[in-house]
């Protein structure tokens, strides 16, 4: 039953002959391992595009990590440290207060009890 049908599995389905088709989906009506193994690979093979796309698009980069041995692993920490602060500053009125506290969770500086920072300008009397 499966004599001579290797191209049949290795070929996509776009490029089979419509012979190839027939042959191809009467064998695969008998739930061989060999079919279930055609379908596999068929619903691998979408995925495994995207990913060569991926690293396709971004190989110099990964062979720069490989060659240099650095990471932005720094930089990305740095920016969660950012977001963070971002997030613990909302509400407050002050840009300034905003950039001082990045600046110390930037340090890993802890901010003293005593600091008087202004939240906001002082209004003006009307």
């Amino acid at each position: 039953m499966l004599k001579e049908t290797r191209w049949l599995w290795l070929k996509n389905p776009d490029n089979l002959t419509l012979h190839q088709q027939r042959r191809l989906s009467r064998i695969d009506s008998h739930s061989l391992w060999t079919a279930k193994a055609y379908r596999m690979r068929l619903a691998l093979q979408l995925p495994m595009v995207r990913v060569a796309q991926l690293v396709e698009s971004h190989l110099p980069g990964i062979l720069a990590h490989w060659s240099a041995k650095v990471t932005n692993a720094f930089l990305e920490g740095l920016n969660r440290r950012c977001s963070a602060t971002r997030h613990k500053a909302r509400g407050y009125r002050s840009t300034r207060y905003f950039i001082t506290l990045r600046y110390f969770t930037a340090a890993k500086l802890k901010i003293p009890p005593q600091a008087n920072f202004p939240l906001a300008k002082p209004a003006v009397p009307r």
